[in-house]
């Protein structure tokens, strides 16, 4: 988008240059005749004298200027046709760079979300399982039903399986901002990383914001 808009502000200025810069253009020709035989191809010659032949190359180079000087206010039309295309592509690219900053901040959301629910999956797992050992305690003392004992044994289930869907759930949403930010930093190698981090590093000191990861 940015070399289309690049190409069209070369189109605006040769629009405003057409009213007082002529079109130049250049025609250029060469003919051979690299084989003639047979009668007449030479000149004949009068006595001492011999009448001069055409040369066997011709060539040519003219320079050429044109400058209309009636259009009708087709320039004028031609102007501001080349600043409207000018500033329709100047609104998609913002609406583009919009849609982009969108994307990142959603993902970045969301993986801000699910990162801490790993924990806190894994801590409900670790407590839906101390609770299924101490119902099947109480369930070998005729303490408690079979339902209970049941009931017990599906909550751990569920709770271990929240807790390792949480971590592919955060893995999804880190691939999304890598997807979004149009890099995946997986395939980078050590000194991109540590390229990478340096530039986000004096990005959030000039914010006013002191890293931590250093």
């Amino acid at each position: 988008m940015d070399a289309a808009i690049a190409a069209q502000e070369r189109i605006l200025t040769t629009s405003k240059r057409a009213f007082w810069l002529p079109t130049f253009s250049i025609d250029a020709f060469v003919r051979n005749i690299f084989a003639k035989e047979g009668e007449g191809t030479t000149a004949p010659s009068i006595g001492p004298i011999s009448i001069p032949q055409k040369d066997d190359t011709d060539w040519s180079v003219g320079v050429f200027a044109t400058f209309p000087l009636i259009e009708g206010g087709g320039k004028f039309a031609t102007i501001k046709r080349a600043r409207e295309d000018l500033s329709s592509l100047s609104l998609d690219r913002a609406s583009t760079a919009e849609k982009v900053e969108e994307r990142v901040r959603v993902a970045v959301d969301e993986t801000g979300f699910s990162y801490p629910s790993i924990r806190l999956s894994r801590e409900g797992s670790q407590a839906a399982a101390r609770n299924l050992d101490l119902v099947t305690e109480q369930y070998v003392r005729g303490v408690v039903s079979i339902i209970d004992l049941l009931d017990a044994q599906n909550n751990a289930l569920v709770a271990a399986e929240k807790a390792e869907n949480a971590v592919y759930t955060f893995l999804i949403n880190l691939m999304d901002v890598q997807r979004a930010m149009g890099r995946f930093d997986f395939y980078l190698s050590v000194k991109e990383r540590e390229a990478w981090f340096q530039r986000l590093e004096v990005f959030f000191r000039k914010a006013g914001v002191a890293p931590r990861w250093r």
